[in-house]
């Protein structure tokens, strides 16, 4: 996972485990969650939602043809 570079994922920095936990640093990306600046709109217009499905599908596409990544 630290080898995926792409705009759309947050990049894994650093990775640490103990007896009981795991820790993972991982890249700052301010804005906050995408559902809640979502839900702050009063109109989710549509040229918006196909930006939006452009950023996530650009992302998946990376996953799945450069990286062979297979999900769920």
């Amino acid at each position: 996972m630290r080898g995926l570079k792409h705009d759309g994922i947050v990049r894994l920095l650093d990775f640490s485990e103990s007896r009981d936990h795991y820790y993972l640093v991982l890249e700052l990306l301010e804005g906050g969650e995408l559902f809640h600046q979502i839900v702050k709109l009063t109109y989710f217009s549509e040229p918006l939602a196909r930006h939006v499905i452009m950023q996530v599908a650009s992302g998946i596409r990376y996953l799945h043809e450069e990286k062979g990544v297979v999900h769920r």
